[in-house]
């Protein structure tokens, strides 16, 4: 026992030696060849320190901060959630459990539009109220609260989401600045239903082993659906609304909501240009231009077929509509088809699977 004993201390020492020898050097030793003896416990405590909190509804936190870190930029910048919307986490702490999960479940249902719809609704009659819950926050309450801790996570996620849901709103009018001359609102949702339908369909008529194969490649290539809604597309658009006051944010809301999608672009271009990444946001734009067979199924419309389109958007006859633009879309060649298609994808997965405020205007919607 003694011996076996010695032994051990006899081989701790040496590796003791072997330690102090590679610090002297100043060469790192081989990948594997010797570890720090701290226990693994140990490394895994450090490790899950380090890691940033993941909330599930897109801003990433850091405690109270959301960041920014496109590639070859300045050092990230950092965005603190708290501080912009703490008067907001209070009002929704302070609503009914009820309230709160209904709220949260438009975050399930990803109809961001309508958690800021109702979200500012109840802000506005919280106002008009006697007992106003952000007539009650004072310098002592803000001072108190200094972390996200404070708050449940149903109150973080609504916030959050509501914070994502500001974002949309200025992708979404950015996008649709180089879209909405010659393609109606009205029409770009025809469009999108007409490509649902169409996917849907196609769906059903795959045979089994189709099926099996597309999950297949799903699997074996990593390639998944979305399923999250982070508005991280483009960064830059993101960027320049976290970097907003108080009356420019309100400004820029208003615009996107009544669709006055050129005051939206130049408070966003205003904003990126002084922080000299404009560059960022022409170049997003280029990459999703219009589809040239898109342009052509509008610049190849007579005057008459025009009128006529103009009544059904007038009467709001939305089923009119995307029986037109199947007609015309699969009067072109497969790849034209598949060019208009896959515009339509990307601008779905942008903002519109998400947040689209025309979602509920139309009853067959």
């Amino acid at each position: 026992m003694k011996t076996r004993t010695l032994h051990l201390f006899l081989f701790l020492f040496m590796m003791s030696l072997a330690q102090s020898d590679e610090g002297q050097s100043g060469e790192e030793p081989p990948e594997g060849a010797w570890k720090d003896d701290r226990s693994e416990e140990e490394e895994r405590v450090q490790q899950d320190d380090s890691l940033e909190i993941m909330d599930d509804n897109s801003t990433r936190l850091n405690n109270n901060q959301t960041i920014y870190s496109p590639e070859n930029s300045e050092p990230e910048y950092k965005f603190n959630i708290l501080e912009t919307y703490l008067p907001l986490f209070i009002f929704v702490l302070d609503l009914p459990t009820e309230d709160r999960e209904a709220l949260r479940s438009y975050m399930t249902e990803k109809t961001y539009e309508k958690l800021k719809y109702v979200i500012d609704a109840k802000v506005r009659m919280n106002r008009e109220g006697e007992e106003s819950i952000l007539g009650k926050i004072n310098e002592t309450l803000v001072q108190s609260i200094n972390n996200l801790e404070k708050f449940d996570e149903v109150t973080v996620d609504v916030v959050n989401g509501y914070h994502n849901a500001s974002v949309y709103n200025a992708i979404r009018s950015v996008w649709l600045k180089q879209l909405r001359p010659f393609l109606p609102l009205i029409d770009q949702l025809a469009i999108q239903q007409y490509f649902a339908q169409r996917k849907l369909s196609e769906s059903e008529k795959m045979s089994i082993w189709a099926r099996i194969w597309e999950n297949l490649n799903v699997w074996m290539y990593g390639k998944k659906k979305l399923i999250e809604c982070y508005a991280m597309e483009p960064k830059c658009v993101r960027h320049a609304v976290e970097l907003l006051n108080f009356e420019q944010r309100i400004d820029l809301d208003l615009a996107a909501y009544e669709n006055k999608f050129d005051n939206v672009d130049g408070i966003i271009r205003e904003k990126l240009d002084e922080n000299r990444k404009g560059k960022e946001l022409d170049e997003w734009l280029h990459r999703n231009r219009p589809p040239m067979a898109l342009q052509a199924i509008l610049d190849e419309r007579s005057d008459i077929e025009e009128e006529a389109l103009q009544r059904l958007r007038d009467n709001g006859v939305l089923s009119s509509l995307k029986h037109y633009y199947k007609a015309v879309i699969e009067s072109r060649s497969h790849e034209e088809q598949e060019e208009i298609r896959h515009f339509f994808e990307i601008m779905n997965d942008t903002f519109a699977r998400c947040f689209d405020p025309l979602r509920g205007q139309y009853h067959d919607f």
